[in-house]
């Protein structure tokens, strides 16, 4: 091989990995699926952000709320999970937290993981499993069915097989999580996570602007 076909062919093989990269962290980010130019109902927003769910913790009077939408397979919201643990610990006393589901159609195990977290939420073990569902989702995001791999974390968080398996299998809390995907799309959810602190909504903003809104409403 020439010199001149060598620096033609490594050329070649410097884009296709390049091209290769940018699919694949394409593939991994959260991504819009709704009209950005949209208009939302005020009134629809509210009846969404009100609709009840048994996944909330904190304060639950508190004159602030914050409300989380995720995906139990996406990535951005596995990284941010314990920094929602950790705002739960620093204003736990004072702000109330609900966590609603919004799976994404490009997640094929994101649903299996919201009546995975569902099932452990029958027994008090709901935030339990966010977590540990969470820290172990390379284990189970690509599985053909991942339900073998929630049987064993739902033991390793003490939960009840035989209960957790009749849940899950049966997907008895499935009309909730899909009504939930249906608030987020009709409130514009620009992907996962997004969150709403007393409505107001922040995409990408990062943890310094959910405290900073935070502390701001509390005051």
């Amino acid at each position: 091989m020439t010199k001149e076909a060598k620096l033609v062919t490594g050329i070649i093989i410097a884009v296709v990995a390049v091209l290769g990269i940018g699919v694949f962290l394409m593939s991994r980010a959260p991504q819009n699926y709704t009209n950005p130019t949209a208009t939302v109902d005020p009134k629809s927003k509210e009846e969404a952000l009100a609709r009840e769910t048994p996944n909330v913790r904190g304060k639950l009077d508190s004159k602030v709320t914050v409300i989380e939408f995720g995906d139990l397979q996406c990535p951005a919201c596995a990284s941010v999970n314990p920094t929602m643990d950790e705002l739960f610990k620093t204003y736990g006393d004072r702000v109330k937290f609900v966590f609603k589901h919004n799976p994404l159609p490009q997640h094929n195990n994101a649903l299996a993981g919201a009546d995975a977290v569902e099932a452990a939420g029958d027994q008090g073990k709901f935030w339990d499993m966010l977590t540990a569902l969470y820290a172990k989702q390379p284990e189970w995001e690509t599985l053909q069915d991942p339900k073998p791999v929630f049987r064993q974390i739902a033991k390793d968080v003490g939960l009840d097989s035989d209960k957790f398996d009749k849940a899950l299998t049966g997907q008895i809390h499935r009309d909730r999580i899909n009504q939930e995907k249906v608030d987020g799309n009709s409130i514009q959810n620009p992907g996962t996570p997004t969150f709403y602190v007393n409505g107001e909504q922040i995409f990408n903003g990062g943890v310094k602007e959910l405290r900073e809104k935070i502390d701001t409403a509390l005051k």
